[in-house]
Order: structure tokens, then sequence, then C-alpha cells
């Protein structure tokens, strides 16, 4: 009997034993998947950050790319409007002296020859002047549509950005 209590007893103190391993063996691997998830919400909140900084960096892109698209619609503005006043003024001219060669005309023919003169260097000046905001016209055509390509092509990463975020942080949520 007392050979078997002392099987027991060494039993008892084997189990004991092995309990208290795998107390600490639970513990141990307890602490560190506490780590390891401490560690991954770092890491998502560090990308999350990230994240966000380059939205904003982004964003303040495609604002300024805005602003640029404004000031250069209020510039074409600006310059189709220069270049009808001028072109009335310049009709305007073109038409009165006409009329006073019109006149004029009719008693002497050297005024019919600097009339001829005046008109065709007017033309000529009107042409120029036409040409002039034409092409500037057309540049800032081209300039304000690169412009809204851009802007675009912001929007699309920006959006872009959005979902990869939203998709990582359903990912980590889950």
């Amino acid at each position: 009997m007392e050979t078997k209590l002392k099987e027991t007893t060494l039993a008892k103190a084997e189990t004991d034993a092995a309990l208290e391993l795998l107390k600490e063996q639970y513990a141990a691997i307890k602490a560190q998947k506490e780590q390891e998830e401490q560690s991954a919400h770092l890491s998502l909140k560090e990308l999350k950050d990230q994240l966000q900084k380059r939205i904003e960096e982004h964003r303040k892109d495609k604002d300024e790319f805005d602003d640029k698209i404004q000031a250069m619609n209020r510039k074409n503005i600006k310059v189709e409007s220069e270049f009808e006043k001028e072109r009335a003024l310049f009709e305007q001219k073109v038409m009165f002296l006409e009329k006073s060669l019109e006149e004029k005309s009719s008693t002497e023919k050297e005024y019919l020859s600097n009339w001829n003169n005046q008109k065709s260097e007017l033309s000529s000046e009107i042409r120029s002047v036409c040409q002039k905001y034409e092409a500037e016209l057309k540049e800032n055509r081209l300039l304000l549509e690169e412009e809204k390509e851009k802007s675009t092509e912001l929007e699309a990463q920006l959006q872009e950005l959005r979902s990869t975020l939203d998709e990582k942080s359903n990912a980590w949520a889950e």
C-alpha cells in the first residue's frame, strides 16, 4: 500500500509538473499573441496614417490644379474680352475711315489713295491681332485640357487610394 501511495504521489507530482509546464506555455503563447496583435495594430495605424497623408497630398495637388484651371479660365475670359473689345474698336475705326473716305472720294483722288492704304494697313493689323489672339486662345484651351486631364487623373488616384485604404481597413478589421 505504501508503494502504491508513493506511486500515486509520484504520478500526482508528475501531473502537477506537466500542468505547470502547460500553464507556462499557455501564458507564453498568450503573451506572444497579444504582442503580435499589438504590433499588427501599430502597423495598421502607421499604414492608415501614411495613406491618409498621401490622400491629403493628392487632395492638395488636386486643389492646386483646380486653382490653376480657374486662373486659366479667368485669363482666357480676359483675353477673349480684350480681343473682342479691340476687334470692335478696330471695326469702328475701319467703319469710320470708310465713311470718311467715301464722303471725300468724290472730291479728290489723292484721298482715295490714302484711304486704300489706311484700309489695307488696318486690315493687316486686324488680321495680325486676330491671329495673335486666336493663337493665344488655342494655346490656353490646350493648357486647360491638359490641366483637366491631370485633375481627372489625380481624382482617379485619390479614389484608388481610398479604395485601397478601405480594403486594408476591412481586412484588418476581420
